[in-house]
């Protein structure tokens, strides 16, 4: 004979949601794969971000996510989806007949980053002055950003920048150290030895950015402007 009392019931229903959420929780049994939200905030993507950084993920209304329907939701992402802006999750919820569905999820990433402090001409070189934090979402910065003055150093403006625009990485530019079809000295670090040698640059190139050149053997090699006519080699 079933027990209906309403307490027995409420009950056994808690200790079914209980005993799905530890059997997920077991190694090897998609414990990586299905979580509950606060869980989803230890996702990779939203690790080792700037300092000062609030994390939101705002899960969009759905008839099914009420207390009575899903008391627990769970929620999956594909394998190598990235949490991050907009995205879609499946959701399950745990001692429910309810069928899988899926939800869009609004992650919100608001962290401090450089903006212009005035209006900036292009090929102007940017001084302390020209600069402020303000707080934005990097969600929606897809672009990159600076966080910090050191970061623009003797950089300058490639285009003019209107009074509190985000400083993207395309917007700047360094001094030229390598010059393209000129002669520059590569090099080359080990542990526990060094090479250097001549080439001949196929790219300008600022200081840390990415440069090609050319070897005497007719050989192109990658590597970065590290000081004027300077190239170092990547493996």
């Amino acid at each position: 004979m079933i027990n209906t009392n309403p307490c027995i019931y409420k009950f056994l229903k808690k200790l079914a949601v209980l005993l799905c959420l530890m059997a997920l929780a077991k190694p090897g049994l998609g414990h990586a794969q299905w979580q509950t939200l606060e869980q989803l905030y230890t996702h990779p993507n939203l690790q080792n971000l700037p300092t000062g950084s609030q994390v939101n993920i705002r899960v969009q209304d759905h008839p099914k996510l009420n207390a009575e329907q899903c008391p627990v939701a769970l929620f999956k992402l594909s394998p190598g989806q990235k949490l991050w802006g907009k995205t879609i999750a499946q959701v399950q919820c745990p001692g429910h007949g309810n069928a899988l569905f899926f939800v869009q999820l609004v992650v919100d990433v608001l962290a401090p980053v450089l903006v212009t402090n005035r209006p900036l001409s292009r090929g102007a070189e940017f001084q302390t002055e020209d600069l402020r934090i303000e707080v934005r979402n990097l969600a929606q910065l897809k672009n990159g950003y600076f966080l910090t003055p050191k970061q623009l150093e003797q950089k300058k403006t490639t285009q003019a920048l209107l009074a509190g625009a985000v400083i993207e990485p395309r917007y700047v530019e360094g001094p030229t150290l390598v010059k393209q079809g000129h002669s520059v000295r590569i090099r080359f670090a080990g542990e526990g030895f060094g090479i250097e040698g001549q080439a001949i640059a196929l790219d300008n190139a600022g200081l840390g950015d990415a440069v090609r050149v050319r070897t005497p053997q007719g050989r192109v090699l990658r590597g970065k402007a590290i000081e004027f006519m300077v190239v170092e080699l990547s493996l």
